[in-house]
């Protein structure tokens, strides 16, 4: 899983993500947006 910023800084290589739902991490008011990287689906080119 990955965070919402790191979702906007790999935008750019086009990597295929699936938003699931927003979790509560502990020290944080508010939940915050996740992502699951789809492995099946990654280009060649990044192994």
């Amino acid at each position: 899983m990955i965070s919402q910023t790191t979702q906007e800084k790999l935008k750019e290589h086009h990597f295929p993500l699936e938003k699931i739902p927003p979790v509560m991490v502990k020290g944080k008011d508010e939940p915050i947006q996740l992502y699951r990287l789809l492995w099946q689906q990654v280009p060649s080119e990044f192994g």
